[in-house]
């Protein structure tokens, strides 16, 4: 996964990063590390928020239930943190300490 993430930011592929961020930030909420979840989340927020990512508009909802139904105070100190994140600090954070 790890070569994945980091080929998409490489190669500038903002909707493939954004979609692998998605993924990590929801497998991070899954196992009860929320303010991980809550710093990768706020990063694709804030992707987002720099223009259209693709189709991904299109799918976003179901991802963002993944991730919004753990939120907590926790989730929001991560989301702090995520919005000063650029895509490829992002993908670094959410693949460290990943077993």
């Amino acid at each position: 996964m790890g070569e994945t993430s980091s080929g998409a930011v490489a190669i500038q592929d903002r909707q493939l990063t954004v979609y692998l961020l998605a993924i990590l930030a929801g497998t991070a909420a899954a196992q009860g590390h929320l303010e991980k979840a809550g710093a990768v989340w706020a990063a694709v927020e804030a992707e987002e928020g720099r223009g259209r990512v693709g189709r991904w508009e299109a799918e976003r909802d179901v991802y963002a239930a993944r991730v919004l139904d753990h939120e907590n105070e926790a989730f929001a100190t991560g989301r702090v943190k995520g919005r000063r994140m650029t895509l490829s600090d992002a993908v670094d954070y959410a693949l460290a300490d990943i077993d």
